[in-house]
């Protein structure tokens, strides 16, 4: 079986690194009409911001194969939960809307997949698709666990 992996796209990347330098923008504009001294200051702290979460949009990543599913979320090591200990997997909403991947293993503890998820209200044709290949997969591998293609 190939390996699946599931990142963020670029158009998201995009829309969340423009989002934040507005963001980013209007601060660095209020700090310069209050004073002129703190500008500097304000811009050098909106740079580390944003430079540390374009890490968290591009360090999450889930990684599904033969040996299970690896999750990598930035800052922390990859985790890799095998096939056997995966007792399902269901698309979630939550409460704000978002759709995701939530996995249960077979001791009771959950956790959701960085990686494929849509936000509400945009539509993404891409995530129903690598939605059914991560079911699929898990479908196959739980049924015959000798199946790696």
């Amino acid at each position: 079986m190939d390996n699946l992996i599931f990142t963020s796209s670029p158009a998201v990347v995009r829309r969340y690194a423009l989002r934040l330098l507005l963001c980013m923008a209007l601060t660095d504009a209020l700090g310069m009409m209050r004073a002129h001294r703190f500008a500097i200051s304000t811009i050098a702290w909106n740079a580390v911001f944003m430079a540390g979460y374009l890490g968290l949009v591009l360090g999450t990543r889930t990684k599904v194969g033969s040996a299970g599913i690896q999750v990598r979320r930035a800052g922390v090591p990859a985790a890799l939960r095998p096939w056997a200990e995966i007792a399902s997997i269901q698309e979630e909403t939550t409460k704000g809307g978002t759709f995701l991947l939530r996995v249960e293993l077979a001791d009771g503890k959950r956790f959701a997949l960085p990686r494929p998820m849509r936000a509400p209200g945009k539509s993404d044709p891409t995530y129903d698709v690598q939605r059914d290949q991560i079911l699929s997969c898990w479908q196959r591998m739980r049924t015959d666990p000798g199946n790696v293609t």
